[in-house]
């Protein structure tokens, strides 16, 4: 099934935008998980191998390869359209209800009074708010439309050095702005999960000119504000996504 969706449902899309002749730019997003992990100390460079450990990493390395040469076979004429790849890092943000996702797992846990379980406390991750890899998504998309083929590669979109953090940091900076809450670690199962994963995004700076705006503490800050609002029923939710919206936008201008 995930290599069904994450593989084949790309190259569906990919097919069908290919037949819809009004289709002239494609961000193909998919994730900083889809390199090579050697667990090595810096960020991941755009042309270093595709690669993945567990079945969901490998799809992802395997939409990126699938594309380029998709790109190469079919996207060369000038009629094509311009497509590129867009990676980013661990993204957070309010109305994120998934489960096995830290922030929606931590607020989880606080709103119904247990401690906070977590797996691998060490594990360092590229945190970003959510507005963040849009706002590259956006870019990029506008670039392909402005000058085609020019942009059509890949892309990382990650925070800045200093907001490459561990995961026992952000739970405790979760705990911090939420003004309660207690973590404890909870036995590592089987499950192979990387330690330490990051981006380097000189690429999406110099070639786009886009630089990430929001500090780790910004982006969990914001994304409690969301969910300590969500859980008081205390304004609208709608409106206040709107404002952070806003506030974001005029942050990066």
């Amino acid at each position: 099934m995930t290599y069904e969706t994450n593989v084949i449902g790309s190259l569906n899309v990919l097919l069908s935008a290919q037949k819809c002749m009004n289709v002239r730019a494609f961000v193909n997003v998919t994730t900083d998980k889809c390199y090579e992990n050697k667990e090595i100390n810096r960020g991941y460079r755009e042309e270093e191998p595709m690669g993945g450990y567990d079945m969901y990493s490998s799809s992802k390395g395997c939409v990126e390869i699938m594309s380029s040469s998709f790109r190469r076979s079919f996207l060369q004429d000038d009629s094509a359209y311009a497509m590129a790849t867009a990676r980013a890092g661990n993204v957070i943000g309010g109305g994120d209800w998934a489960e096995d996702r830290l922030i929606p797992d931590c607020v989880r846990y606080i709103n119904a009074g247990e401690k906070i379980e977590i797996r691998n406390p060490i594990a360092v991750r590229p945190w970003q708010h959510v507005l963040e890899p849009l706002s590259g998504y956006l870019l990029l998309g506008q670039k392909l439309l402005e000058e085609g083929k020019k942009y059509a590669e890949g892309f990382n979109f990650g925070p800045n050095e200093e907001s490459v953090l561990r995961v026992a940091e952000v739970a405790e900076k979760v705990c911090n702005y939420y003004g309660k809450g207690e973590v404890i670690v909870h036995k590592r199962d089987n499950l192979h999960e990387a330690d330490l994963l990051m981006l380097n995004i000189e690429k999406a700076e110099k070639v786009l000119g886009w630089i990430p705006t929001y500090t780790a503490d910004e982006a969990v800050k914001n994304t409690i504000e969301w969910y300590k609002h969500f859980y008081d029923n205390d304004i609208d939710m709608y409106e206040f996504t709107m404002k952070q919206i806003d506030e974001y936008e005029r942050h990066i201008k």
